[in-house]
């Protein structure tokens, strides 16, 4: 009786260590150090476990890992998802928005130290207010913040942890803003947006505003509605694609500077893309493979879709398996 017992204890041990190892997820994953030439950044939350990390995704396998020091506690989401976070590749560091705006956060992911610049506006010191779109600088210390509810675009400069008001009472002409993006090719400020015309038409605009001059440089109309505007630093374009209407899918769009004649629009896909449910802010472009990376769902799937930044074709679909939500996707 004595033997049966041990025997069955040693089971149940058994069991139990099988069951813990493959709850883990973690345990079944290949590690993944980030390297720009095969891997993009991800910002993930879990709300079964309460937490949010930053992450490393392997684009050839799909492969993914958290960075376990970037580890914090899940939070709500700040609309529009993904726009008030990036990753300062040539400093290795992370930027996004506490909860409420009420502060930048910069995380070193060498030392995985944090600091913190509180984001008042400097002319009146209360608090900025309203969605917060955080774009890149023509450096690593150079960093634009727009909120819409206050109607100002903010310089951050980190060496000197200072904001200053980059653009004011300027006017976009539109109802309602789609996105923004900065442009450090151009050194322009891009404001994509609609106007409505009665229940069910949309004209779909750009206003555009030069950083140096704070003039207006050109307002100009899209052919269709377009979204997932990723400019291309070191060239005075952009990466865009279709909103699926009016009998159009998803098709990769490049979009070009004119100066005072506004934007040139080339369409690279040949048709029609075969790809899932797409998130509006989750692109970005991958350098090192030529392409346009953007993330959607395709029931039960989440999927990182890869674009040829030449052709358009639809070159990959990147299935992530276990992976929570997606907050950020950020390459170089």
């Amino acid at each position: 009786m004595m033997n049966q017992s041990r025997l069955l204890l040693f089971f149940f041990a058994l069991t139990t260590l099988t069951y813990m190892a493959c709850d883990d997820d973690s345990d079944m994953r290949a590690p993944v150090e980030y390297n720009p030439n095969c891997c993009v950044y991800s910002t993930m939350q879990r709300d079964d476990v309460n937490q949010r990390w930053e992450a490393v995704i392997e684009l050839a396998t799909g492969n993914w890992d958290t960075i376990p020091e970037t580890v914090r506690p899940a939070a709500s989401f700040q609309l529009p998802i993904g726009v008030n976070r990036l990753n300062d590749f040539s400093g290795n560091r992370h930027l996004y928005t506490d909860f409420n705006g009420v502060n930048l956060v910069v995380q070193d992911l060498t030392t995985f130290d944090t600091t913190r610049l509180a984001l008042n506006d400097p002319e009146t010191g209360q608090k900025i207010e309203g969605s917060l779109f955080l774009q890149e600088g023509r450096n690593s210390d150079e960093y634009f913040l727009y909120s819409g509810l206050e109607g100002r675009v903010y310089g951050i400069d980190l060496a000197a942890r200072s904001l200053s008001v980059a653009l004011d009472t300027f006017p976009l002409g539109f109802d309602l803003l789609n996105d923004f993006v900065y442009s450090p090719s151009e050194n322009y400020f891009v404001f994509m947006g609609q106007i409505n015309q009665g229940f069910t038409e949309r004209l779909y605009t750009a206003t555009i505003y030069d950083n140096a001059t704070k003039n207006l440089v050109a307002r100009d109309t899209f052919p269709q509605r377009l979204f997932g505007f990723v400019p291309d630093p070191d060239a005075g374009r952009m990466f865009a694609l279709t909103f699926p209407e009016n009998q159009f899918g998803y098709r990769l769009y490049e979009v070009q500077f004119r100066g005072a004649d506004g934007l040139s629009y080339t369409e690279l896909s040949a048709e029609n893309l075969a790809i899932g449910q797409l998130s509006e802010q989750l692109q970005t472009l991958h350098t090192a493979s030529n392409s346009y990376l953007c993330y959607g769902e395709s029931p039960p799937f989440k999927v990182v879709y890869q674009l040829d930044l030449d052709n358009g074709d639809l070159r990959a679909q990147i299935v992530l398996e276990e992976f929570g939500t997606m907050i950020k996707l950020d390459g170089e």
